[in-house]
């Protein structure tokens, strides 16, 4: 996690060292519903699960605030996630 600011702005950076983010899937990342991971059908289905939710609902309460999320990734290298906060 990194920070820095402009006369603007402030930015939070979380750089992360993964598996990446494929182009297919970068473009969709923060539409409603989008998830590639498994959807538990039952309380005994092993692995991840999700919803689909989760950054398409932190980019709707940053909205709020006049903040953005960018993202920025290449696969087998990792991820950058941008909080773009107005001062």
């Amino acid at each position: 996690i990194s920070t820095r600011h402009d006369e603007q702005n402030i930015y939070v950076e979380f750089q992360d060292t993964g598996i990446g983010i494929s182009d297919q899937h970068l473009e969709r990342i923060f539409d409603p519903f989008f998830t590639t991971k498994a959807v538990k059908s039952n309380k005994d289905s092993e692995g991840p699960a999700g919803s689909g939710l989760g950054l398409h609902v932190c980019s709707q309460l940053m909205k709020h605030y006049g903040a953005k999320i960018s993202v920025k990734s290449k696969p087998g290298a990792g991820s950058t996630f941008t909080l773009t906060v107005p001062k």
